[in-house]
Parts: C-alpha cells; structure tokens; sequence
C-alpha cells in the first residue's frame, strides 16, 4: 500500500507526460499527474510557453505544493531538470531563458500592461465600438 501524496513530497526523476502553454504535466506516480505552472519553473521568471524550458518526455524533480483533493489536483513546483545524469537548478534554466529570449518578460506572476487607462475617469480604453446606424 502507498502512502497518499502530500505537500511538500519531492518526486524525482519524473517524466513529463504533457505540454501546454501555461505549464507541463509531470507523472508524479502511476496515473497520476501533477501541473507544473509557467510561474513555478524558476524564481523571478515570466516564462511565455513552458515549451521553451521543457518538453514532453524530459526527466524532472519537482515538490508538491497543493492538493485540490475535491478537484483531483496536484500543483508542482520545478526543482530540477534532467540533463543525462546532471541536474539543471531553476536558477541556470532562468538564465538560459533569458539569454535565449532577452526581450521576454521577467518578475511577477503576470506579464507586463501598458499603464494607465480605463476606469471611469478617461484615459486610454481603446477604440470605440458604436452600434450601427438603421
């Protein structure tokens, strides 16, 4: 019998199974999968597509961070990447990221936005829509 997953459960040597924009999916145990969100790959780091840093198929090691139990999630956190028998830390894929896309966006869990604009008090909202004219 296994014990059930937990945070704060480190999982190693782990295969992503799954890709998607906003993070990968990693084969904690048989059958079950956890998401490792874009924002939890490495500190400080907006990463637009997790395909920049992972692909399916790559070896990880990851914590568990949350369970959603009502919900069947399990949310990851990226503690190294498998390069053969060496471990990539967050930290060198950050710089590696950065040096392959300088212009990226960095910090934060959300990407930059103009400032200024909407409300009620004016500023910039975009082009007006207007109904037509019958």
């Amino acid at each position: 019998m296994t014990r059930p997953i937990s945070v704060g459960d480190v999982y190693t040597g782990r295969r992503v199974v799954k890709t998607a924009d906003f993070g990968a999916f990693v084969e904690v145990r048989k059958g079950t999968d956890g998401l490792l969100h874009v924002s939890r790959v490495a500190p400080g780091l907006r990463i637009d597509s997790i395909e920049q840093v992972l692909d399916r198929g790559d070896l990880v090691n990851v914590e568990v961070t949350e369970i959603d139990r009502e919900r069947g999630r399990i949310a990851l956190k990226l503690l190294g990447k498998m390069e053969g028998d060496v471990e990539i830390t967050p930290e060198v894929i950050a710089t590696r990221y950065r040096e392959a896309f300088p212009n990226a966006g960095q910090g934060g869990d959300r990407p930059e936005r103009p400032q200024g604009g909407g409300g009620d008090r004016g500023g910039d909202r975009g082009p007006r829509r207007h109904r037509p004219r019958t």
